[in-house]
Parts: C-alpha cells; sequence; structure tokens
C-alpha cells in the first residue's frame, strides 16, 4: 500500500514594532513565549515532520530583547505598583483585556475574576500586582506551564502575587525567547524539522519587482503611477534572510514560504538566483496559472523555469489548512483530528480514482498556514488538536509526512511554464495595493527610494526603506482591517516616511503631520443607497432600527453602511443576510454592545462608524441582495429584502 505524502508548514511572523530604542507593541515578546516554542516542543513528541518557517525581522526583534530593548507592556511590568498612575492602570487593564476569553483564561479563574469584577480606575496596588502576574502567565505555552513547577504553581495559586514573582514571570518570557533559534537548530539538526525562511521585512516579493504584477490577477486594479519597481530590494530581502539564518546557525537554507505565499515569475527568478530550491504559494494561483484545471492539481510539486533557473513550487490545500487556522478551535479536539484525517483520506481517494495509485508516488498534500495566530482561539493554545492530530498521522499507514525540502528533492515536479502572480489571500495582491491610501503609500515610498537611487551618498538610509516595504504596513491601510492598534501602524510608517523625507531634503506628496487616510481622496465609482420599509408599509416606520442601508464601491471593494435611526436595546437585535450576485452568503449580527460578521472571505472585515453604525466591508461584485431581520424589543420580528448595485 502506497502512502500519500504530507508536508506541514507553520509560519511563525510578526512585524517590525522598533521604533526609537523600544517596541511600539509587544507581540513578539508574547507570542515567543506562548506559541513560538510551544509548537516545535510538541511536534518533539511525534514521528510526524514539519517545515517550520521563520522570518529574520521577527528573530531580530527577538535579539534586541536582548540587549535591552522593552515594549509597552515591558515597562509596565517593570514599574512599582505603588507608583501606578490611572494612566498606568488603563494601560495594564487594556493590555489584560486583549487576552482572548474563555481561552486563555480557563486555567486562570483568578483573571477572569478580577475583569468580570473589577475596573481600571479600582484597582488596589494588590490587584495591580495580580493582574501583572497573570498576564505574563497567560501569555506562557501550555507545555512550558507544565514543564516548569514554579510556573505551574504561580498559575494555580491563590496568594497574592509579589514583585519577585512578577520578576520571575517576566525571566520565564526572556528564557523562551533566547531558547527560540536554539531549539529550532537541534530539531532541524536531528531531522525533525526543516527550517524555511520569508525574505527579510516580510515584503510582497511581486510588487517590490513590480508593482504592476497586481494586475495580472485583477486587471481592473489601479496602481501607483509610475509603479513601484525594486528588483535590488527584492534581491535583497531574500539575500538578506538567507545571510542571518546563515549566521546565526551555519546552517544554509534552501526553501522560503515567501511573504503570503506571493509569487511572480520575477519573484521566483529573484528567489532561484539566491540559491532557493523551492517556494510554496497557494492552490488559487494555480488554478490561476494552469491552462486546464484538474480537481487533483495541487496535489503534485511543480517545476518553474525562470531566468535563473528552475524551482520548485508547492501548492496549499487550501481547504485543509484554513480548517486548523479558523475552523477546528471550536470543535471538540478529537473531532477534529478525525475530521482532518476524513478529509486527507478523500484526497487520497481523488488522487487514486483520477491518477492510478501510481500516483501517489509523486503526489503530496501541502498544508501551510500561521504557526502563532490561531492558538489564542483553541481551548488550551491548541495542544489538545495537536496531539490529537499528530498522533494519529504517525501511526496511519495511509499516510507519510516529510518536510517541504524533501518533497522538492525526492518527488518528480510536473512542469509548469510560468505563474499568474498572486498571494494565498484570494489570489491576488489587494489586500496590500489598488486604494488611494495603498497607492499612496507604495508612491511615497517609492519617491524616497529613487532619491537614494540617484544620489549613492544617500544609501545608509537604505536601511528605513527595506523596513517601508514590509507587507504589514499596507495590510493595515486596507480599509478592511480593524483592531485597537491600526491607527499605531499609521504614525509608526509616517515617521519612517517623516525620517527619509527630512534626511534626503524632499517634500512629499502628502502631508506626514496626518494620517495617509486624511490625506488620500478616495474616488468613489458608486454609490447606492436605499430606504428600509418593512412589509406592505411604504412609510417611514418610527420604530425601526436600521432606516438606510449604503453600498459604496471604491476600486475592487466595497462597503455596506447599515445607518440606524435610534439605538438598539440590550433584548433587540438585527440579522442582516448579505448575499452577492453568485450567491455567497455573509451575515451580520448588530447588537446594542456587539457586532459579529460571519464570510468565508478571511479578509473581509467589519467595524462601527463614529455614529454607531455597522459597517462591513466586501470584495466588490456588482449586485447585492441584503434581508434584513429586526427583532424588536416587545417580541415583534420584522423583515425586508432589498437589492443594491453599482
Amino acid at each position: 500500500m502506497t502512502p500519500l505524502r504530507i508536508c506541514f508548514l507553520w509560519h511563525q511572523h510578526q512585524p517590525d514594532y522598533r521604533s526609537g530604542d523600544s517596541f511600539f507593541l509587544p507581540w513578539v515578546r508574547m507570542h515567543a513565549a506562548k506559541d513560538y516554542s510551544s509548537l516545535p516542543l510538541i511536534m518533539k513528541d511525534y514521528a510526524v515532520k514539519h517545515t517550520v518557517n521563520v522570518v529574520p525581522s521577527m528573530l531580530f526583534q527577538l535579539d534586541e530583547y536582548k540587549i535591552g530593548r522593552l515594549d509597552p507592556l515591558d515597562l509596565l511590568m517593570a514599574l512599582d505598583p505603588a507608583t501606578f498612575s490611572a494612566e498606568n492602570r488603563t494601560e495594564l487593564w487594556q493590555w489584560a483585556s486583549t487576552i482572548q476569553r474563555p481561552t486563555m483564561t480557563e486555567h486562570l479563574p483568578r483573571l477572569s475574576a478580577l475583569l468580570e469584577s473589577g475596573s481600571a480606575s479600582a484597582l488596589s496596588t494588590e490587584q495591580i500586582l495580580d493582574l501583572q502576574a497573570l498576564i505574563l502567565i497567560a501569555w506562557i505555552g501550555p507545555v512550558h506551564r507544565q514543564n516548569d513547577a514554579r510556573v505551574q504553581s504561580l498559575s494555580v495559586s491563590s496568594a497574592p502575587y509579589s514583585k519577585t514573582d512578577i520578576e520571575f514571570l517576566r525571566s520565564v518570557h526572556g528564557s523562551l525567547m533566547n531558547g527560540l533559534v536554539p531549539l529550532l537548530y537541534e530539531m532541524e539538526s536531528n531531522g525533525q524539522i526543516e527550517v524555511s525562511l520569508t525574505p527579510f521585512h516580510h515584503p510582497i516579493l511581486p510588487l517590490l519587482c513590480n508593482s504592476d504584477s497586481a494586475t495580472e490577477a485583477i486587471p481592473e486594479i489601479q496602481t501607483p503611477s509610475p509603479p513601484f519597481k525594486a528588483r535590488d530590494d527584492a534581491k535583497w530581502h531574500v539575500e538578506e534572510a538567507i545571510r542571518y539564518w546563515g549566521d546565526l546557525t551555519g546552517k544554509i537554507t534552501k526553501g522560503m514560504w515567501p511573504a503570503e505565499g506571493s509569487i511572480s515569475n520575477e519573484a521566483l527568478s529573484v528567489m532561484a538566483a539566491a540559491g532557493v530550491k523551492w517556494v510554496a504559494s497557494d492552490e488559487g494561483v494555480l488554478k490561476n496559472s494552469l491552462k486546464e484545471w484538474y480537481r487533483t492539481a495541487p496535489y503534485h510539486p511543480y517545476s518553474v523555469s525562470t531566468a535563473a533557473g528552475p524551482i520548485v513550487v508547492l501548492f496549499r490545500d487550501h481547504a485543509l489548512s484554513d480548517a486548523i487556522g479558523f475552523e477546528y478551535s471550536t470543535w471538540d479536539p478529537e473531532v477534529a483530528a478525525d475530521n482532518f484525517m476524513a478529509r486527507l483520506y478523500e484526497r487520497r481517494e481523488k488522487i487514486i480514482q483520477d491518477e492510478g495509485e501510481g500516483a501517489l508516488e509523486s503526489a503530496v498534500i501541502p498544508i501551510m498556514l500561521d504557526g502563532e495566530n490561531c492558538w489564542e482561539f483553541y481551548p488550551n493554545n491548541g495542544e489538545p488538536f495537536l496531539r490529537a492530530l499528530f498522533s494519529r498521522l504517525q501511526d496511519s499507514p495511509l499516510f507519510e509526512s516529510a518536510t517541504c525540502g524533501e518533497i522538492a528533492t525526492q518527488l518528480r515536479p510536473k512542469p509548469l511554464a510560468s505563474i499568474v502572480a498572486g498571494s494565498w489571500i484570494n489570489s491576488s495582491f489587494d489586500v496590500w495595493i489598488g486604494s488611494p491610501t495603498k497607492n499612496l503609500a507604495w508612491s511615497l515610498v517609492r519617491h524616497a527610494r529613487e532619491a537614494i537611487r540617484r544620489d549613492s551618498s544617500m544609501e545608509y538610509l537604505l536601511p528605513v526603506v527595506y523596513t517601508l516595504e514590509a507587507s504589514d504596513w499596507y495590510w493595515w491601510y486596507d480599509d478592511r482591517h480593524i483592531a485597537p492598534h491600526k491607527p499605531e501602524f499609521d504614525r509608526q510608517f509616517r515617521k519612517h516616511l517623516t525620517l527619509l523625507y527630512e534626511s534626503l531634503g524632499l517634500e512629499p506628496d502628502a502631508d506626514l503631520t496626518l494620517p495617509l487616510y486624511h490625506t488620500s481622496k478616495p474616488a468613489r465609482v458608486g454609490t447606492d443607497h436605499r430606504q428600509i420599509s418593512y412589509g406592505n408599509n411604504t412609510m417611514h416606520d418610527a420604530n425601526a432600527i436600521i432606516k438606510m442601508v449604503t453600498l459604496d464601491t471604491d476600486s475592487n471593494w466595497q462597503r455596506l453602511t447599515f445607518e440606524q435611526q435610534r439605538a438598539i436595546s440590550e433584548k433587540e437585535e438585527v440579522i442582516a443576510t448579505i448575499v452577492d450576485r453568485l450567491g455567497n452568503e455573509r451575515r451580520l449580527a448588530i447588537m446594542s454592545g456587539e457586532t459579529l460578521f460571519q464570510s468565508a472571505l478571511h479578509d473581509e472585515g467589519f467595524d462601527r462608524d463614529e455614529n454607531n453604525n455597522a459597517r462591513v466591508f466586501l470584495h466588490a461584485t456588482t449586485e447585492w441582495t441584503v434581508t434584513l431581520e429586526e427583532q424588536r424589543e416587545g417580541g415583534g420580528t420584522h423583515t425586508t429584502t432589498i437589492e443594491l448595485s453599482i
């Protein structure tokens, strides 16, 4: 019986949070303590091979912690609770409130009780110490928490925490950060894992080579004019990543997960020229690139010819990868592991049915996803699910695990003439380019980059340019992405730009003292307003919650705004079912203190505007059907359906 090969790739990434002599957000440290080491330590217990992908700019920040660079939470932990100001109390409370509940607090009932019964302003000195300790414990991974007797004791302690406890827990965070690279080196040396890299600052490599590559997937997308073209910068990010890991470990990496699985023919050529032998992307990119699609197409490696020679490309199984990343967190771990195995078996049967059992010799199922962000939504940081899954995989005769590098060297790849440029998100780049604000950001960096190219004496500024080429800045300029710290990314981006422009003696095409949102003028290409009425009543309904739905279109995205004519009470709810012209459904629930949004497209999002109106951000289409169901106080339910189009 021929086993089907599978290869896991776990991508570990955080943006560059350096600002001056500190960090402006603490997530590198927090994820290092909770996730980066926990996942490999679980892997060590099973005969299942993995590829662990790291971003050098993230590893570089771990080194910066060693030399004393602090983040905002570090600074709060170092403070004496007796000296806490009202602002310090509020900030500590806000950091505690970012902890995902109940999954990250299920083992810390004291933290849940404190957050439920207290408030920032009412925190006593003893409660500040408790909150400091409990935040640090919540961000320690379960494997280390179980293996370290003192951490375990502090987790279940009912005694007041001391300043000594805080310092110990901070040292645990530090040791977990410092131990990551040695752990990965040891596991790679033992053949348990392969370490792959992302270009240094996590740039969207095809857009660095030529921002017009975005038009390959979306011909109508609006890109910056003139285009951003810096192949030499793309080359630097690739080569510097390989050099950095080589200096840390003595190992030369041959594989890459380009940021967000973003590839183009030119980007592949840059990586091949640097000695990269394999890369990975998403099956949607393969679908766009093949002349004829067939259902087992993603289950093979491909060899793409480039100007620098051939390179092997693996295409991730989108559904299986996303099942771990987005679906299984709320499932029973054993049921989720069984479901994953059943879906693997279905794929094996498809290959045999369509290509014959002999095709298993050259087939592979690539499963590739973030190795950090999803676990806070799983009970116990995903450990029960991972152990259930890995134990099944190591015991199954039908499947055999391999690293991506082993797949690239041991299996015969299928030829692929060229690639239609794209990423793992919707097989395009519209998350990072195409709106007025994102295009302005690219143009501002391009202007500075070209000035440096004209004057070689200014090349000392290139590290700032390389930092500004990271994907994360442009990700947060996308209107669909909402998070509490989003404005901080804009501030830091403009801070870097200001340094560049002042050093170069250039005048920027935007007022860098203002958010880029304020200086870019969205060019609306269409708006549709619909007054809401219910039943046969075409007149104004004085008791209705929603009075207007507005569809705004801007290039390749759209916004639906649900304008309220009155506040929603605690006993009321509005359910909006939003269906595009192809029948794909989204659901929005609007309540007095909460808004929930469900979409199969993970980059679609929602927020509340300054008037508390709910808004959803959607991929553009020509027609929408919106069904509104208002459950009003007093028991009445009112339903209506409207059609919107551009």
